[in-house]
Parts: C-alpha cells; structure tokens; sequence
C-alpha cells in the first residue's frame, strides 16, 4: 500500500461528500474519494483491537470482487495515519436511488429484487469478509444497468481486521458479545451476521420496516412490536419467508440468506403504497390476479 503526506494532496476544487464529526469525506478533484478521520477516533479504535491503519495497510484488492472499493492509498498529517484514499463509486447510494423511484416503481417487488440478489450475492462469494454496517445503506452503490459497488472499506471485517462500525438496525456490539452465533471467541463476526443483515436491508428497502424495532418498541397498549405484528402490518403470508426472519431471533438457529425468495415474492405480490405523513411510506403486500 502507498502512503502519503495529507499535504501532497491536490484540494483544488475538492467537495466534501459528508462530515459526522468522526469523520469526513471529500471528492478530489482526480475522480478518487479521500476519507478522514478524527485521529482521536483512529487511537480508540486500535485500542478497542480495531486497527484501521493496518488493515489499510494491507488491504488488496479482492479477487474476483469489482464491487468492493478496495483502499489505494494511506494518509498521513505528520506521521499520523489520518485517512485513506479509494475509487469514487459508480452511480449513487441505496437511500438516494430509493428516494428517486416513482410510487408505481415502489410497488414492483421485482426492482427490490433484483438489486437485492446482487448484494447478496456479494456476501456470499467473500467468505472472509463480513458487512456489519450494509443496512446503513449509504454503503450500497447502485449504478443505472443496477450493478452494484460497496464502499467503506475500514467498516468492513476482512479476515482478522475488526469493523470499526455496526448498522444500527442490526443493533450494537453488546447484543453480540457473548453471542456464539454471531460472534467468535476472538471477537470477529461470523458470517451469520451477513445474512441477518440481508434479510434487516430487505424489509428497509421493500417494505420500510426495520425488523430491529422487534421487542424494543412498544405498542400504545403497552406491549412490544413482535414478528406477528410485523408480518400483519404488511399482509405477509408466506411460509417460507416467515420463517426465515423467525429464525434470526433465535440463538441457537442458523440463518439462511433470501436467495431466491425475493423473486419468488416479487411474482406472487405486488406492492400497495400508503402515503403517510412527513412522507413516510407504509407498504402493504397485495397477491397478483
């Protein structure tokens, strides 16, 4: 991996992409994408067993895996590592892509689909790497032809580099720490949190439901959202499916990725899109005539 001086870095008619405070990201003026981080947070993450330096150190491309932007070079502000530089992605983000569908493409389950299979075919075929922050959605590029890119590379578990984030609808660290299922005796993520994370980012997309609010969020009677209540509100009746997102709240079951359910869904029903306020969508499942 080359490394570079923070100062050799051309900023003319730079952009900056986004700022969280613990981080920024700027569009350079060559195409490549530059990230910083607050070095305070690189520091608490190598002490946390997170070391983002090494594993932009020794990221390399992944073999037969275009879609995840692998790292080019390390940045540096006076010896300090400080940021890595990547390709800029192709096309734009889930959560934007999502906001530019029509409500009549909204209720065609095959565009969720299809764009669904890809990434999960992704996770699939990098068994070494696991996506703890996918659900976020902002990490998930999708281009016009739907070809799909993944960046965030230092959010990524690669071998025996920790991620240094979570998707907050998959949950926190916490849920996972003495989790054998998710989680191993070494503190790195099993792959059983890929395929729960694919079935959390199909009910974000399709339906707008974030299947984290099961057991955590109370209904006006008093009592907590479970997966019945979920399944109702979106008039899900299939077996199979059910079954599957049953399966992820339990300990001691292994998950099963979607595969080739969300086409088989996608032909069965349509979807029926219920505008509420501030925008938000509610989607109902209706079966095909």
């Amino acid at each position: 991996m080359q490394k570079t001086n923070i100062n050799n870095i051309d900023f003319k008619s730079a952009k900056q992409l986004s700022n969280t405070g613990i981080c920024r990201v700027i569009l350079l003026k060559n195409g490549f994408v530059l990230k910083l981080f607050d070095p305070t947070i690189v520091n608490l993450f190598k002490l946390s067993g997170d070391d983002i330096e090494a594993k932009i150190l020794n990221a390399k491309p992944i073999p037969g895996s275009q879609e995840i932007l692998t790292p080019t070079m390390a940045v540096y502000s006076e010896g300090l590592f400080i940021g890595y530089i990547m390709p800029r992605a192709n096309g734009m983000n889930y959560n934007e892509r999502d906001d530019k569908l029509t409500i009549k493409q909204r209720e065609d389950l095959n565009i969720y689909a299809k764009v669904h299979s890809r990434i999960e075919r992704i996770l699939i075929k990098n068994p070494n790497i696991v996506f703890p922050d996918i659900c976020t959605c902002d990490n998930i590029f999708v281009d016009g032809k739907d070809r799909i890119q993944l960046i965030d590379y230092d959010g990524l578990q690669v071998e025996k580099y920790k991620s240094s984030s979570l998707s907050t609808s998959v949950g926190t660290i916490i849920n996972y720490a003495e989790n054998p299922k998710y989680m191993t005796k070494e503190g790195l993520f099993t792959k059983e949190l890929d395929k729960k994370s694919s079935i959390i980012l199909y009910f974000l997309s399709a339906f707008n439901i974030d299947l984290g609010r099961v057991g955590n969020v109370f209904l006006p009677n008093g009592s907590v959202i479970t997966l019945d209540d979920v399944f109702s509100l979106i008039n899900l009746n299939d077996q199979d499916l059910c079954h599957k997102v049953w399966k992820l709240f339990r300990d001691k079951e292994s998950n099963d990725f979607l595969g080739d359910d969300v086409f088989r869904i996608a032909e069965k029903y349509d979807l029926h899109v219920i505008k509420e306020y501030n925008g938000q969508c509610i989607k109902k499942l209706t079966k095909k005539r």
